[in-house]
């Protein structure tokens, strides 16, 4: 309607509720309460067992963005040290249920995956992360944002409903380069991907 000064306008807003969240948590019992619960479980790309989180999928809204965080062994500063991943490799798998074979549930077949440099992504130091049977002092713990362009987005399948995924987030250096500090996904628990030893416990998710 009219203003004396201008005019109302409406708009239509779509708002969407986030498709699965699981953040880190903070420990009230551990020696450092004010950092994540958890330790960088190394995940590199092509040289190591990658960390893998399992997530439910439970309508057809596509996956537009992904947020993850991650510290690099014993680095305490408040930016990434100097050799840092130049990107990063982001999968997501379907799920090989628990059952009689398997005694714990774990990622089975990648479906979908993107590389995208560590430039284009936002990231920012989040505060730190720790666990026992780390060194004595935390490490610090960085957040990652990247919003996918629409081509790359990721569809469950239609008419499927309550869908087990497994996102995995793997660090990618530059050819040659051996990090002093290597990435790690900041864990509360871990999960190989892939090869999966029938004999080792299903510690869950990064």
């Amino acid at each position: 309607g009219a203003l004396g000064d201008g005019e109302v306008e409406d708009y239509e807003v779509r708002i969407e509720a986030v498709k699965w969240a699981q953040p880190p948590v903070l420990n009230p019992d551990s020696p450092h309460p004010d950092c994540y619960w958890g330790w960088d479980e190394q995940s590199i790309y092509g040289v190591k067992p990658i960390v893998a989180d399992d997530w439910l999928c439970t309508d057809d809204r596509p996956v537009t963005d992904i947020h993850w965080w991650g510290s690099y062994d014993e680095w305490r500063d408040e930016v990434p040290p100097t050799i840092a991943p130049d990107s990063f490799h982001i999968g997501i798998w379907t799920d090989q249920p628990k059952d009689e074979q398997h005694p714990f549930s774990h990622p089975l077949t990648m479906v979908w995956q993107y590389v995208v440099t560590r430039a284009a992504l936002g990231e920012r130091h989040a505060g730190c992360d720790y666990h026992p049977g780390m060194m004595e002092a935390p490490d610090s713990c960085f957040e990652y944002y990247l919003s996918l362009p629409e081509e790359a987005w990721f569809y469950q399948k239609p008419g499927e409903d309550k869908v087990v995924y497994w996102l995995s987030i793997a660090a990618q250096y530059p050819s040659g380069m051996q990090p002093a500090n290597p990435w790690g996904c900041s864990v509360w628990s871990s999960t190989r991907t892939q090869p999966w030893p029938s004999s080792r416990p299903n510690l869950g998710a990064c």
